[in-house]
């Protein structure tokens, strides 16, 4: 689980995106057809409001989980599918045209942690 404060910070044409990778280093198959979710992504805070370019800032969180343990339907824009079963997964924060406020320190990076699943 991964948990933003705020979101991340990046220019007017800029983007940013958050990549799960199986331990080879490749993209995980699975049924969404999802790698990755970011910006452009129909991400939502937890009270199921949209996360835009136009929304107040905020906590949001985005769940990695095994593609064969779906989540409870509430969290299915906010996850991306890891290994089925398990098993090594990488995740990479990119940003495109990041401001400033990325690399000095400002904006706090998420907190990572480890949790069971989220299950119905």
């Amino acid at each position: 689980m991964m948990t933003f404060r705020s979101k991340p910070k990046v220019r007017k044409n800029g983007f940013w995106s958050l990549t799960a990778y199986d331990g080879k280093g490749y993209l995980i198959p699975n049924d969404l057809n999802r790698a990755s979710l970011g910006d452009r992504s129909a991400l939502t805070f937890p009270d199921g409001t949209p996360l835009s370019d136009d929304s107040e800032d905020g906590t949001f969180q985005i769940l990695a989980q095994p593609a064969d343990n779906p989540p409870p339907a509430n969290w299915t824009s906010n996850w991306i599918p890891t290994p089925a079963g398990g098993g090594v997964v990488s995740l990479s924060l990119r940003l495109y045209g990041a401001e400033l406020e990325m690399s000095d320190g400002t904006w706090v990076y998420p907190d990572v942690k480890v949790i069971d699943a989220i299950t119905e």
